[in-house]
């Protein structure tokens, strides 16, 4: 809970910072064109609305539901076919499972 919380903080002060930039580079562009105070208005209101967009992302993406293994029949029959060669065979399922660990291990040190 901790690692998520800081990853959190990290990523709202990425965008924080991010935000400042644009906003300094709009100001920036448009000051030339422009008087100071009414460049200064055009890019507060540009950077709450990016501020908006970003939150109606974040809210958007929080309320769609999170896909289970692709949410495809394909995945949930060999999910279904694996959980029942697991129950019925323990012994090869820990057999399979040790080779692939094998076959993992040997294939990482030829890599190397």
């Amino acid at each position: 809970m901790a690692k998520r919380a800081l990853l959190l903080f990290l990523a709202a002060g990425f965008a924080w910072i991010t935000q400042v930039f644009l906003a300094i580079s709009l100001y920036a562009a448009i000051e030339p064109h422009l008087k100071a105070p009414l460049a200064a208005l055009i890019t507060a209101a540009a950077t709450l609305a990016l501020t908006g967009l970003l939150a109606a992302i974040a809210l958007w993406r929080r309320r769609q539901p999170a896909p289970v293994l692709g949410a495809s029949a394909l995945g949930f029959s060999t999910l279904s076919a694996v959980s029942r060669f697991a129950e019925r065979h323990p012994m090869a399922t820990v057999a399979v499972a040790a080779g692939a660990g094998l076959l993992q291990a040997l294939l990482a040190t030829r890599r190397r």
